[in-house]
């Protein structure tokens, strides 16, 4: 029996009657108002902080056109399908959605409270996820959750990749494309050779470095594969597309740089300088999109004729809403009995009413812890700048046996810091020398650069047998020792790393609040210092005198520079490096 849903305007249901065309009632127009209304003073903070990552990182840069992305697999959807607001709803189906929404406002805390940490805007952003698949179980049960949920999760490719995932990740693509490039070279007949990222040629080389690694162009095309797989409506395509969305990438970025090496071998270095290298990685891009176009019109279909796992297609939606989540099923009856006497089904169901108390209810909770997290947030600061003692410079020249001179700076790459120092010491009687690094931050970015990173970029190969540790006096991790083998040669230098992390004056690992207790465990940016030895390797008694030359640096650190209060570690920050700012997450 079909149902009129025009048959008032109070009635609270929401009809898609005619593919294409959206009839609200006033119930229900103001429900979806209101309901927008909350979402966005819930994740407005999350929006901010989505723009920025957005607008500086290059490898999320996409993310802007990923809403307008979604909101077109949506209306492809409701061309075709039906879309409901039913009076009533399974309460397994309101459980369900109850049980989302309250999971992603949860998520939604956690990443407020790590704030400007790469991980909680990702866990901040699959909490905003959650609560519109909740949304969708709660107001159109089952039925409408599976047929648009694919539009909420195409979203997810909004989100940036925490820095944790970035490193590793775009650490492996770089040595994937150095390899790839290098076999490339080769076979046209270039003489190169690989250390590390860096391919030598005749009079130049080439470093491939984090841009050129792919990771920006691995997840532009994750997110056209998947909207290629979605729009086609067949899931095998959109697998597909899915998986090869990272070889491509590696292939479109082993074009780039092959075609960069000829040009350094047959031309001059200057082509890829400037503009020309930032148009090379506009081409790459471009290349790989085509193929990614080319092999969704032409190896997916292949697939899905050799498989015969094609999608059938949607079938016709009725206008009436008799058959599907509109009406709910109760055991033992009919559709003429659920007509003529709804309360005896209906005790078995969550009306629109009683649904839309409880989300309000939610969202509204939710708001006000939000803004009371925010507020403390802001209260309490999350970088908090506690200054050195003295300047670095004073860090005396004269050290246990050893003479320092200063030395500049190679790059000005290397001058991020608040205060740093470059010296070289000799021992007067061994004649030993070890390079003293200390860079100080007033909010964190020293830890951003650790020598498996920096090293490794720059073409030296890390011996991981001989990786050691340097017991250092006083409270805190000991110190790491690396083992590097330097390019172009078979010269090799010991790095000694550790670094100090600032606590605030009376800061205490006790709390009086819940809510202090949680900031001041998620407080991030913290002012630090950072310590590197630098130890060339002629004999094998070099390390270990460098070793006692690295406990009398921390015991004239600790004395003379350190404020009272401070954590001594080598954990190994995540960072990424965009647009000259470096965004960290640290300790």
């Amino acid at each position: 029996m079909a149902i009129d849903l025009q048959q008032s305007e109070n009635d609270g249901l929401l009809s898609l009657m005619t593919p294409g065309t959206i009839q609200f009632s006033r119930t229900a127009a103001v429900l979806m108002s209101l309901l927008a209304l909350l979402l966005g003073l819930l994740f407005y903070s999350l929006a901010l902080r989505l723009e920025v990552r957005w607008r500086i990182d290059p490898s999320a840069s996409h993310g802007y056109f990923v809403p307008l992305a979604a909101i077109y697999i949506l209306v492809r959807r409701l061309r075709t399908k039906e879309l409901s607001l039913p009076e009533f709803t399974r309460r397994f189906d309101v459980a369900v959605g109850l049980t989302a929404v309250l999971t992603g406002i949860l998520s939604h805390l956690v990443g407020t409270l790590l704030n400007e940490n790469s991980t909680g805007v990702a866990i901040d952003g699959f909490g905003l996820i959650l609560v519109l698949l909740g949304l969708l179980w709660i107001f159109g049960g089952e039925t409408s959750a599976r047929r648009f949920r694919a539009a909420v999760m195409f979203l997810v490719f909004m989100i940036p990749l925490p820095f944790a995932l970035q490193q590793p990740i775009g650490e492996a693509l770089q040595q994937a494309v150095s390899v790839t490039s290098e076999a490339s070279l080769s076979l046209m007949g270039l003489p190169i050779y690989r250390e590390g990222f860096m391919l030598h040629l005749p009079g130049s080389e080439l470093e491939v470095a984090e841009g050129c690694s792919g990771i920006r162009q691995t997840m532009v095309f994750l997110g056209i594969g998947a909207f290629l797989g979605l729009v086609g409506g067949s899931r095998i395509q959109c697998v597909v597309l899915l998986l090869l969305s990272l070889p491509v990438a590696i292939v479109a970025n082993t074009i780039r740089i092959t075609a960069m090496g000829l040009l350094v071998y047959y031309a001059e270095d200057q082509w890829i300088k400037g503009v020309f290298h930032d148009m090379e990685g506009l081409i790459g891009s471009v290349i790989g999109m085509v193929i990614l176009f080319w092999l969704s019109r032409r190896l997916t279909p292949f697939l899905q004729r050799r498989l015969n796992t094609a999608d059938p297609p949607a079938p016709a939606e009725s206008a009436s809403l008799v058959s599907d989540q509109s009406w709910p099923e109760h055991p033992g009856s009919t559709a003429d009995a659920r007509t003529e006497s709804p309360d005896a089904w209906s005790a078995r169901s969550v009306s629109l009413m009683q649904r839309a108390v409880l989300v309000i209810g939610l969202l509204v909770v939710g708001i006000v812890v939000d803004r009371a997290t925010c507020v403390a947030l802001a209260r309490s600061g999350t970088t908090h700048q506690v200054a050195l003692r003295k300047p670095l410079a004073e860090f005396p020249t004269s050290l246990a046996g050893w003479t320092g001179v200063d030395t500049p700076v190679s790059k000005d790459y290397f001058l991020y810091g608040d205060d740093h120092l470059n010296r070289v010491y000799r021992n007067d009687q061994t004649g030993q020398t070890v390079t003293l690094w200390m860079i100080y931050t007033t909010d964190g970015r020293d830890r951003g650069h650790h020598p498996q990173v920096c090293m490794r970029a720059s073409g030296c190969q890390e011996d991981e047998a001989r990786l050691a540790t340097v017991p250092l006096p006083g409270e805190g991790s000991p110190a790491e020792r690396f083992y590097f083998r330097k390019p172009g040669g078979n010269a090799v230098e010991w790095v000694t790393y550790w670094y100090h992390v600032f606590r605030i004056p009376g800061e205490t690992t006790t709390s009086n609040g819940v809510l202090d207790a949680l900031l001041e465990k998620f407080r991030s940016g913290r002012s630090g210092m950072t310590i590197q030895l630098f130890i060339p390797e002629r004999t094998a008694a070099d390390s270990a005198a460098a070793d006692e030359f690295a406990a009398a640096v921390e015991v004239t650190v600790a004395s003379q520079l350190l404020p009272p209060e401070t954590t001594r570690s080598t954990r190994r920050a995540a960072f990424a490096i965009v647009n000259e700012n470096l965004l960290r997450e640290s300790d």
